[in-house]
């Protein structure tokens, strides 16, 4: 099953095309047969929810952005609904507690939240009074997500209402302290809602919440960790905790973004191939483990920055991961497949000069038209709107398969 993003056509398998001698990029088709898996959850997404678990780095994270729905992560979820017929038009999904509390808007925190990187998607631990309040549109309930790793106690309130205690025992033992979540149920009503969570004891670590509107049990939901500064070296853990939860969910497709830190730390395409395979690997055994279907895996990327381009040692190691991620994708051929999500537009293209080029796709710089995607080296909402614009048409396979 093969999508074909324009302008280009031709080529197959695993992502195809490259880079030919001339510098120019080649076939930007798609093929989407190792996703076998997820296009049979996202068929049954009346019934069941089809669930997508988006692992990478700092544009994952949504480094850059200060509106949480911006990311890709949460705009290929709307994408996908729209694409494809839902029971309900659905929640807002997944609202992280990793990361800075001050940059989104969708969660505020008071007194001290130490961010780690394990257990889920990321997680924020307090040892002493502290708040932390996610804000969310209507909805029917929201899903609290905590480990049960320390001993502590914390309260959980709606709109500053009645505040009801959890106290957690604390266990070694994993699963088990990955596991821990709760129900809130939102008052019946079309107004925005808040619901706070506030350190009473001991250590307590809020992974976040998952906001729904009728969609508990059916539709699509899309949930996405992204860790600034790391690349597949850091995920290559035994002890990490997002498949666990992922299999918890029901996950039926992840995607791995990983590319240019894994360049920065010097990873070779061995070693970048090799961890690639490695974090699948542990992703299966702990699906395995929880006797849930094994996923299908989206190996993405982004083509590099102009000025990268120039540099000869960067751009071959870049063709030597695309390779890698291939050549994982043609031995996977039923589970695994491929996609450079910015070769045909100017995600990552730097001059600015009217007639400028990427040299990669050749095609003109509309960086001024589209009002710079580019902050710090991350994607801005824009262009964060065109990646899951094209994830959405070429996970969901629009045009190739009945919707309805």
């Amino acid at each position: 099953m093969a999508v074909i993003f324009p302008p280009y056509g031709g080529g197959s398998g695993g992502g195809g095309g490259g880079i030919d001698s001339s510098g120019a990029r080649g076939t930007l088709s798609a093929d989407t047969g190792g996703a076998q898996g997820w296009l049979t959850a996202l068929a049954n997404r009346q019934h069941e929810t089809a669930r997508v678990a988006v692992i990478g780095t700092s544009n994952t994270k949504g480094d850059q952005l200060t509106h949480w729905d911006d990311r890709f992560v949460n705009r290929l979820q709307f994408a996908l609904r729209e694409q494809w017929d839902t029971p309900t038009e659905g929640g807002i999904g997944w609202i992280t507690a990793y990361g800075d509390g001050t940059q989104y808007d969708r969660r505020s925190t008071t007194g001290t939240w130490n961010s780690q990187d394990g257990g889920g998607f990321g997680y924020a631990g307090a040892t002493a009074a502290a708040t932390m309040t996610f804000q969310v549109p209507k909805g029917t309930s929201v899903e609290l997500r905590y480990r049960n790793r320390q001993t502590g106690s914390f309260t959980w309130a709606v709109d500053g209402g009645t505040a009801t205690q959890v106290d957690v025992t604390g266990t070694s033992s994993a699963p088990d302290y990955y596991l821990n979540s709760l129900s809130i149920p939102l008052p019946a009503d079309d107004n925005a809602h808040s619901i706070t969570v506030a350190w009473v004891s001991g250590e307590v670590q809020v992974q976040g919440v998952v906001h729904y509107d009728g969609d508990e049990a059916s539709g699509i939901q899309v949930g996405g960790f992204g860790q600034s500064g790391q690349g597949t070296d850091n995920f290559v853990d035994d002890d990490f905790g997002l498949a666990y939860v992922s299999a918890d969910q029901g996950v039926s497709l992840v995607a791995l973004e990983f590319q240019g830190n894994d360049i920065s730390a010097g990873n070779d395409k061995a070693a970048y191939k090799a961890n690639l395979e490695a974090i699948m690997a542990i992703w299966d055994s702990r699906f395995t483990e929880m006797s849930t279907p094994l996923p299908s895996y989206l190996l993405m990327s982004a083509s590099p920055a102009t000025d990268y381009q120039e540099d000869a040692g960067y751009m071959a190691i870049w063709q030597e991961y695309f390779d890698a991620r291939n050549e994982i994708a043609q031995a996977n051929p039923t589970r695994v497949f491929t996609a450079m999500y910015s070769d045909w537009m100017p995600v990552y293209w730097t001059d600015t000069s009217a007639n400028g080029r990427d040299p990669i796709s050749g095609m003109p710089n509309n960086m001024d038209l589209l009002n710079s995607l580019l902050t710090a080296g991350h994607w801005k909402a824009n262009g964060h709107g065109l990646v899951a614009d094209m994830m959405a048409r070429h996970i969901g396979s629009a045009g190739q398969i009945d919707q309805n």
